[in-house]
Parts: structure tokens; C-alpha cells; sequence
């Protein structure tokens, strides 16, 4: 257990990219297929790529002012 949370604190990039990486593939063996779950799903990651591109510009700008 120990390796894992030294793991965890000393990788948390690697760690989130996993998640990122999985995430899809676990739900896909969970839930059934639905064309409506797609159209649902593929609207929000338009939402969740803007915030992360949003928190990326905004902490590039924030850092040229300091």
C-alpha cells in the first residue's frame, strides 16, 4: 500500500493521465452502447476541453504579469 501512495504523491500527472486514459474503456464494459449517451457525451467534452484550455490560458497570462 505504501508504494502505491508514494506513487500517487510523487506522480500525479501520470496518475491523472491514467485515469483519463481508463476511464473510457471501464465505461465502456459497464454500460451498454446508446447513440444518445454518445451525442450526450461528445457535448460535454466540448464543455471540459474548453475549462481545461480556459485554466491553461489563464495561468499562461497570469505568469507573464507577475
Amino acid at each position: 500500500m505504501n508504494k502505491i501512495m508514494e506513487f500517487i504523491t510523487q506522480n500525479p500527472i501520470d496518475v491523472g493521465l491514467m485515469l483519463i486514459f481508463l476511464y473510457p474503456i471501464i465505461k465502456g464494459f459497464l454500460f451498454k452502447f446508446s447513440s444518445k449517451n454518445l451525442k450526450n457525451d461528445i457535448e460535454d467534452a466540448g464543455s471540459y476541453s474548453a475549462f481545461i484550455i480556459g485554466s491553461i490560458i489563464g495561468v499562461y497570462i497570469k505568469g507573464n504579469f507577475r
